[in-house]
């Protein structure tokens, strides 16, 4: 099962991800889900919004799943390799890879990533076959 940091998070959700050099870092050891934004001017870091600038270049790290936040990001990313998806609130969405991006407490097959918000969550899913576990609580699997 791979361990995925949700934003860069490995302890527990922090008061700021996406932050270029944590993601560069926990990127080394493990995937990384990354909200990324494409506007007029290029690529953004943010979950809520489009908060840091960042290169193309960036984005292609591949250990990086690219948590598509907007339509432009999403057809930018179509021409491309990466691993990537978009959702909102679905129970389940299928990445780039054809793994299924799984919302936190739904089912699981052996290609589901699953969401985890909670350590108890984790807890839950951790000894189950699945793809792989994304969340703040990284420390907590290893």
């Amino acid at each position: 099962m791979k361990i995925i940091s949700h934003r860069g998070n490995l302890d527990g959700p922090q008061e700021q991800d996406n932050v270029i050099s944590e993601l560069q870092q926990v990127s080394k050891e493990m995937l990384v889900e990354v909200d990324v934004w494409h506007m007029e001017h290029g690529w953004y870091l943010g979950h809520d919004g489009p908060e840091r600038a960042i290169s193309f270049d960036f984005i292609t790290n591949p250990n990086f799943i690219l948590h598509a936040k907007n339509l432009g990001a999403l057809y930018k990313l179509t021409g491309t390799n990466l691993h990537y998806f978009w959702h909102q609130e679905d129970d389940f969405t299928l990445t780039s890879k054809n793994i299924i991006w799984t919302y936190p407490k739904k089912e699981v097959t052996n290609r589901s990533i699953i969401v985890c918000q909670t350590i108890e969550e984790v807890e839950e899913y951790k000894d189950k076959d699945i793809w792989g576990i994304c969340t703040d609580y990284v420390e907590y699997l290893k």
